[in-house]
């Protein structure tokens, strides 16, 4: 698509977007090429001396031309240089290290959510973002993440609107005339967890989890990433607009694979705010561009507060 034909489709609205929900037309983008992954036996005197990063996330993590071919949404506003995001901003504060692979996807889900939902508490119909084509566990098949030191993981933004819930329970949603409406509990099934769930979730079987909500498949995720990758570390990041819900499902996830053999390789670094309730309550550290996206001010906030909880926890002197 030319730039013409991009600008006049985000000005008549008339394009499919891949965050159908939000601004339709704005990520029409032509697909790049991917950037290949890091050689490790590469004998280029340039090749990292430090920790390889892997990003793997949403819109939020996304930059034309440093992810492989998915739809991006920077560069947009007074965003406009690679170096301006939060991970390239941490990367660069890494004596020697450098970006192993990113295969961020704009409006993407960590579950499948294969289905269009309407929601009853706004009576709006929404198109689903992330259909299973386009979910982390997809995408983690299709493209993997390279062979990092240090796994940047930041879902969890549109399954908070997009996806079933955070957890199977009754009366979640009802079907009428073949569609689904989330039931009206206030939270669009984004419940917290409740005493013993956490450990009941992580124990139950990658056969019988329901992909299509939020945790079931974020715990598939975690799984299927360190049994591929022997000492990669995973950093869980949370999003000041997650939910409460997801927040403290979230940090209960990664305690418990901590302390079931994955110590010291997997945090949760979460920039939540307590009260968010689908991300109405940012954080006013992190100045947006728009939406949920945030800004160059934003961005350096969010490395900042990343590298001062992870600096010493992956054990590389800067």
């Amino acid at each position: 698509m030319s730039q013409a034909e991009y600008d006049a489709a985000r000005y008549d609205q008339s394009g499919v977007c891949a965050n159908s929900a939000l601004v339709p037309a704005r990520f029409w983008l032509n697909p790049v090429d991917p950037v290949d992954p890091i050689d490790p036996d590469d004998p280029d005197p340039t090749t990292p001396t430090g920790p390889r990063f892997s990003i793997f996330g949403d819109s939020i993590s996304t930059y034309a031309g440093y992810i492989q071919g998915y739809t991006t949404y920077y560069p947009y506003g007074s965003l406009n240089d690679v170096n301006m995001t939060y991970w390239m901003k941490l990367i660069a504060m890494f004596d020697g290290a450098a970006l192993e692979k990113n295969i961020s996807y704009s409006g993407s889900c960590v579950s499948y959510a294969e289905e269009t939902f309407e929601t009853s508490s706004t009576g709006r119909s929404y198109p689903l973002a992330a259909r299973k084509t386009r979910c982390f566990l997809t995408r983690y098949a299709e493209s993997g993440i390279g062979d990092p030191d240090v796994l940047i993981l930041y879902g969890g933004t549109n399954d908070r609107v997009f996806c079933k819930g955070n957890v199977p329970r009754p009366g979640d949603h009802f079907v009428e005339n073949g569609q689904y409406f989330y039931s009206e509990d206030g939270g669009k099934g984004q419940y917290s967890p409740a005493s013993g769930e956490v450990e009941a979730l992580c124990a139950t079987p990658s056969a019988d989890l329901d992909l299509d909500y939020f945790m079931p498949a974020y715990v598939e995720l975690l799984r299927r990433i360190f049994n591929d990758h022997a000492e990669v570390k995973i950093v869980c990041l949370v999003g000041d607009g997650m939910t409460d819900a997801q927040d403290a499902w979230i940090k209960g996830v990664t305690q418990y694979f901590a302390a079931h053999g994955y110590q010291d390789r997997i945090k949760t670094v979460s920039f939540h705010n307590e009260g968010n309730y689908d991300g109405k309550h940012y954080d006013p550290n992190i100045p947006k561009v728009s939406g949920v996206h945030p800004d160059d001010a934003g961005m350096t906030y969010m490395a900042n507060f990343i590298y001062d909880e992870i600096k010493d926890w992956i054990c590389i002197s800067t």
